[in-house]
C-alpha cells in the first residue's frame, strides 16, 4: 500500500506520483479529449470534466492506493505498462470511499468490463449522473475507432453499432 500523494491527474481513470503513471483498476473513463452530447446538442469536454472529478476526489483526502487482490508488491500492468491499483480516499471522521466505485456511481466513469461496477453503473445511468446524461462513445471506442469517433465529431451523434454511453433514442 502506498499513499497517492501529489498526484497529477491525467484523465478521469490515471493518475501520476512522481515519474509513474497509474490506472485505477476496473474502471474507464473518458480521455482528456473526448466530448459529449448534451441534449439540447451542445458539446461538452466532458474528458477534462471527469478528470476534474477524479482531482477533486485524490484532493478530498489521504489517498491510499494498492493492487486490488493484495497479492504481490508489484501491481499488474495493463497495455500502456502503467500499473494497476485500487485507491480509496480517507477523510478525517469519515468511512474510507473507494475511488473506482466513487467515479462510477457519479457517472464519471464505466466499468472496464461489462462485468465491472453494475450496479454503480446502472444506477448512474438511471438517475442520469455524468456521462449518462449526455451522449457520448464509450472510452474504449473513442480511443480505438478512430472513424467512430470522426463520425461522432463531425455529426453530433454516434455511427450506428458504436459502443456508447447516454445516447437515448431520438438524440
Amino acid at each position: 500500500m502506498f499513499a497517492a500523494q501529489a498526484a497529477v491527474i491525467g484523465d478521469g481513470d490515471t493518475f501520476s506520483v512522481g515519474d509513474v503513471s497509474f490506472r485505477l483498476d476496473g474502471i474507464d473513463a473518458p480521455g482528456a479529449d473526448q466530448i459529449c452530447i448534451r441534449p439540447d446538442g451542445e458539446r461538452w469536454p466532458c474528458g477534462q470534466d471527469m478528470r476534474g472529478v477524479l482531482e477533486n476526489m485524490m484532493r478530498d483526502g489521504i489517498v491510499l492506493c494498492e493492487r486490488r487482490d493484495g497479492v504481490s508488491d508489484l501491481p499488474p500492468r495493463e497495455s500502456y505498462g502503467r500499473p494497476i491499483v485500487a485507491c480509496s480516499v480517507r477523510r478525517e471522521g469519515a468511512v474510507d470511499l473507494d475511488i473506482a466505485t466513487q467515479m462510477v456511481l457519479r457517472g464519471a466513469a464505466v466499468g472496464y468490463n461489462e462485468d465491472d461496477f453494475v450496479e454503480e453503473q446502472r444506477e448512474a445511468r438511471e438517475d442520469q449522473r455524468g456521462l449518462w446524461a449526455a451522449c457520448t462513445l464509450n472510452p474504449q471506442t473513442w480511443r480505438h475507432n478512430a472513424p467512430a469517433r470522426a463520425v461522432f465529431i463531425a455529426q453530433a451523434q454516434p455511427p450506428q453499432g458504436a459502443g456508447v454511453i447516454g445516447c437515448e433514442a431520438g438524440r
